[in-house]
């Protein structure tokens, strides 16, 4: 008699679950039927062709900050206001270049190369 009980209560369970799902897709059913087939903002999306514009140059930005110089200056310079190092060194150099002229070599007493600057 406890067998014919539980089989009872495992369909009861069963039939209740069955009843509740089916009151869930119902639900769900209506709430998908509310979406508008085209959407309030369509006239504001991108168009494919600029969507593929954007994603050209954002992979061609990517591919850039990615690449490695071999040289040891950038050749994609074009006068930048920043110095870096080397061109404070390059101008350090040309200073000092400017500053100090070879006037005349001469030789000493003994021989040896004497250069004049001024």
């Amino acid at each position: 008699m406890q067998t014919r009980f539980v089989k009872d209560l495992a369909i009861a369970l069963i039939v209740i679950l069955l009843g509740y799902l089916i009151i869930r897709l119902v639900i769900i059913d209506r709430k998908v039927s509310d979406i508008p087939e085209t959407s309030v903002y369509s006239r504001e999306s991108v168009s494919d062709t600029l969507m593929t514009r954007i994603r050209s140059i954002e992979s061609s930005i990517q591919d850039r900050k990615n690449f490695v110089f071999n040289s040891s200056t950038d050749p994609l310079r074009q006068g930048n206001i920043i110095k870096d190092k080397a061109d404070r060194a390059r101008e350090l150099e040309e200073t000092i270049r400017n500053t100090f002229r070879l006037a005349t070599t001469a030789l000493d007493e003994l021989g040896n190369k004497i250069a004049y600057i001024e």
